[in-house]
């Protein structure tokens, strides 16, 4: 018992820096431009910054076990970590964009139709396909609560699936009693 408490107050540890750590990049992508919101590379730099810290608390709870570190015990370390960074990033945007700047919300909601409007048209899309596309965006709140619990559960099942992967990697077999 006194090993899975450690082994949650380490992932729980590891998942308040990366909370931390998505605040201060939502916090600096707010600063710098509102743009950035839309752009690939914070998606990629979130991704990675969300993985890196799920599997330094994998590592950091085998490092930490007393015990044989079984696959649960390595997915539960990486799990821990991430849903926190998790909550924590979809709470932050909505916060931003609903709370602290709505207008800010609405930028990005008319910066991505005429983003979407464009790559439409580059790939040989209607004027009618993209109008009811535009259309269908203006209906949907993208920073509301519905919407930021249905990203978070999407984000969850796919950083499980990491999760899976890293704890594969991580775990230790039982030795075999001859």
């Amino acid at each position: 018992m006194q090993n899975s408490t450690n082994l949650k107050s380490v992932a729980s540890n590891y998942g308040f820096y990366l909370a931390l750590a998505v605040v201060l990049i939502f916090s600096l992508a707010y600063a710098l431009s509102v743009e950035m919101f839309t752009k690939w590379y914070l998606s990629l730099i979130l991704f990675f910054v969300l993985v890196g810290f799920g599997v330094a608390s994998t590592k950091a709870c085998k490092s930490a076990s007393t015990e044989i570190f079984s696959f649960k015990k390595a997915f539960t370390a990486y799990f821990i970590c991430v849903i926190i960074g998790l909550v924590v990033q979809s709470l932050t945007q909505f916060s931003i964009f609903n709370l602290i700047d709505p207008e800010a919300g609405a930028y990005i909601v008319e910066f991505s139709k005429e983003q979407v409007a464009d790559t439409m048209a580059k790939f040989g899309s209607t004027q009618e396909q993209i109008d009811l596309t535009i259309a269908a965006m203006e209906q949907e709140n993208q920073f509301s609560l519905k919407n930021q619990a249905i990203g978070l559960a999407t984000n969850i099942v796919f950083y499980s699936i990491i999760g899976l992967i890293v704890a594969l990697v991580f775990r230790q077999k039982q030795p075999d009693n001859l």
